[in-house]
C-alpha cells in the first residue's frame, strides 16, 4: 500500500473505530501512543506505529500491524495476517484462517479456530492451543513454524475454561520432520509444529496464565487507585513471574506488600515511562528483594495519575503469594521515621532497603537504625528529593542512646 494511502491519527493516544471516514482501500496509520482501534466489516489494513496499542479487526481479510511497543492484535473473523513487529506482543487470530507473526520480542500467539500459521520470530515465544479447537484431520491442524527451544519457546495449553490442560494430558507423535500434538483423551490434534521432534518438545508445556501474565499486555487488572485489592497467586520454575497492572487516577501515597511466600519472590513496581509497551530495568520505580521468605514491601510512595506495573518474580523454588496494594489520595507521604535514636526506625538486616519517607518543614529530620551483624560494605543514598537533604552515618559506640559529634561515621 502507497504512502499515501493512510488515513493518519493523531500523534497522542486514539480511540478511533474505522467507519465511512476512512476512505475505502485506505489503511489506518496509528502515529505515536498507546492506540485502541477497532475495525470495521471490510477488509481493514492498521498500523499501530509506535506505542503500546490494542487493534481489533471485523468480520473482513484484516492486515493487523503492531509496529513498536507491547500490541495487542485481535483479527476476530476473517482469515487475517497479524503481525506483532517490535515488543512482547499478544496475538489473537479468532475464527478462519489466520497468520500471526510475532517477529522481535517475546510474543504470545493463540490461533483458536481455523487452520492457522504461528510464527514466532526472534524471542521466547509462547504458542497456545486449545481443546475446543482439536481437529482429526491432520491437515486442519495448526501449523508452528518456527518453535525453538533454543530461543525458549514454549507451547502453552488450555481446556477452554483454565489451566486443567498439561503435557501428562498430550501425547507426541512423529510425522516425517514433524511431530503432531495430540490429546490423549479423544485423540484430537492440536497443532503441527515443523522440523522439530517430539524429544526437542518434552518439558517446554506451559500453561496460558503463566505465559500471558508475563506479558505487559496480558498483565492482570488490579483496579484503580485511590482504592485497594489483595490477590492471590504463585511463580516458581515453570512460571517464574507475574505481571499485574493498575491505574492512578488520582495522585496518591501507595503501599505494596507480597506475603505467604515459602520460597523467595521479589516485588518490583514498573512505569512504561518512554510508552514504547515494553519493560525495561530502566524503567522500575521502586524494588524490594529481601532474601528468603521474608515479606516484600514497597510502602509509602507517592505516585502521580497514570498507569503502572507490578511484578512478583521468582528467585528460588516455587511459592505461593498474597499480593496487596492500598493507596489514599494525597501528595504527602507518611513521615514513618523519628528524629531520634529512640524513635528511630529500625531497618531490616538483610538484603536490600528502599524506603520512601518525608522530611521537611516541623519534621526536620529523620532517623533509622540499622544492626550490622557482619563485617561488609554498606551504601546509602537518596534520590527523587525536591530539596536538599544531608546524610549523616552514626555508631552509637558508648551506647548512650545518643548520637554524640565525635560519632560520625560518615
Amino acid at each position: 500500500m502507497s504512502s499515501n494511502n493512510f488515513f493518519d491519527l493523531t500523534s497522542g493516544i486514539d480511540i478511533f473505530t474505522i467507519d465511512s471516514k476512512v476512505p475505502a482501500g485506505f489503511g489506518v496509520r496509528a502515529l505515536a501512543g498507546a492506540d485502541f482501534i477497532v475495525g470495521s466489516d471490510r477488509p481493514d489494513c492498521v498500523y499501530g506505529n509506535d506505542g503500546a496499542d490494542s487493534i481489533s479487526g471485523g468480520i473482513g481479510n484484516d492486515s493487523l500491524q503492531g509496529g513498536r511497543g507491547a500490541d495487542l492484535l485481535s483479527g476476530n473473523a476473517g482469515a487475517d495476517f497479524l503481525l506483532g513487529e517490535r515488543g512482547n506482543d499478544v496475538i489473537y487470530g479468532g475464527k478462519n484462517n489466520d497468520t500471526l507473526f510475532g517477529q522481535e520480542g517475546d510474543d504470545f500467539l493463540a490461533g483458536s479456530a481455523g487452520v492457522d500459521s504461528l510464527i514466532g520470530g526472534d524471542g521466547s515465544d509462547a504458542f497456545v492451543f486449545s481443546v475446543a479447537d482439536a481437529v482429526t484431520n491432520p491437515a486442519l491442524a495448526d501449523t508452528i513454524a518456527d518453535f525453538s527451544d533454543e530461543e525458549g519457546d514454549v507451547i502453552a495449553l488450555t481446556d477452554g475454561s483454565g489451566n486443567g490442560l498439561t503435557e501428562a494430558d498430550i501425547t507426541l507423535e512423529v510425522n516425517g520432520t514433524d511431530t503432531f500434538i495430540r490429546l490423549k483423551a479423544g485423540g484430537g490434534i492440536l497443532a503441527r509444529v515443523q522440523g522439530v521432534s517430539p524429544g526437542s518438545l518434552s518439558g517446554l508445556f506451559s500453561t496460558v496464565k503463566a505465559t500471558l501474565d508475563d506479558t505487559e499486555p496480558g498483565a492482570t487488572a488490579l483496579g484503580s487507585i485511590p482504592g485497594g485489592t489483595t490477590v492471590q497467586g504463585a511463580v516458581g520454575d515453570e512460571d517464574y513471574a507475574d505481571f499485574f497492572q493498575f491505574q492512578v487516577v488520582q495522585t496518591s501515597i501507595v503501599n505494596f506488600g507480597l506475603s505467604g511466600m515459602s520460597a523467595d519472590a521479589d516485588l518490583a513496581l514498573y512505569q512504561d515511562a518512554n510508552g514504547d509497551g515494553e519493560l525495561g530495568g530502566d524503567e522500575i520505580i521502586s524494588a524490594s528483594d529481601r532474601s528468603g521468605t521474608a515479606n516484600e514491601t514497597i510502602e509509602n510512595i507517592t505516585l502521580d495519575p497514570g498507569k503502572y506495573f507490578l511484578s512478583v518474580e521468582a528467585y528460588e523454588g516455587n511459592t505461593n503469594y498474597s499480593l496487596s496494594l492500598a493507596g489514599v489520595a494525597g501528595t504527602v507521604a507518611a513521615d514513618l521515621a523519628g528524629d531520634r535514636p529512640s524513635t528511630a526506625r529500625l531497618l531490616p538486616p538483610d538484603g536490600e532497603v528502599e524506603l520512601h519517607d518525608y522530611v521537611g518543614g516541623a519534621d526536620a529530620v529523620d532517623t533509622y537504625r540499622l544492626e550490622v551483624r557482619n563485617p561488609g560494605y554498606l551504601d546509602i543514598f537518596t534520590d527523587n528529593q525536591k530539596a536538599d537533604v544531608n546524610l549523616t552515618l552514626w555508631s552509637d559506640r558508648n551506647n548512650n542512646n545518643q548520637l554524640d559529634a565525635d560519632e560520625i561515621v560518615g
